[in-house]
C-alpha cells in the first residue's frame, strides 16, 4: 500500500465511495501532538490553545461526518470537541477545537491541554461519484 494509492478495507454503507479515517493523538509537553494510532493523516498544533489541524493524505469530495473526543486521562473534567473548519476538497484539512466550561462565567473557553491527554476522531468522507 502506498500513500498515493491507499487500500481501503470493506465497511458497508448505503452511500457508495464512503471512506473512514480514524485516529488517536497523544498530547505531550506543550500540548505537542503525536499520532498514537491511525493512518492517512498528520496533525499539527495551532497557535490558539486547544486547536489542532488534521491534514489528510489526499483530497476527498466531501465531509459527511466528523466526530472528535478529548480524553483527559486520570481526571473527570469534561472537555468538548468540535470541528472548527474543514476543506477536505482542496487543502485536505480538518481543524478541531476543544472547550471547557469556565466555572466563573459559565461560558465555554478554549481548553489548554497538558501532558497525559489525548484525543480521538472519526471522519466519514465522500470519495468519488456517490450517485
Amino acid at each position: 500500500m502506498s500513500i498515493s494509492d491507499p487500500t481501503f478495507f470493506g465497511v458497508e454503507a448505503l452511500n457508495r465511495e464512503v471512506k473512514v479515517v480514524t485516529g488517536r493523538v497523544s498530547l505531550g509537553s506543550s500540548a505537542a501532538p503525536t499520532i498514537a494510532e491511525g493512518l492517512g493523516f498528520s496533525v499539527t498544533k495551532e497557535s490558539a490553545n486547544g486547536t489542532y489541524t488534521l491534514t489528510l493524505d489526499k483530497t476527498y469530495d466531501g465531509l459527511l461526518f466528523a466526530g472528535v473526543e478529548f480524553h483527559r486521562l486520570a481526571t473527570s473534567d469534561i472537555i468538548r470537541g468540535s470541528v472548527k473548519a474543514h476543506t477536505v476538497t482542496s487543502s485536505k484539512t480538518v481543524t478541531v477545537e476543544f472547550y471547557e466550561d469556565d466555572s466563573s462565567s459559565g461560558v465555554p473557553a478554549l481548553h489548554t491541554p497538558s501532558d497525559n491527554t489525548e484525543f480521538t476522531f472519526c471522519l466519514l468522507l465522500r470519495d468519488g461519484d456517490v450517485s
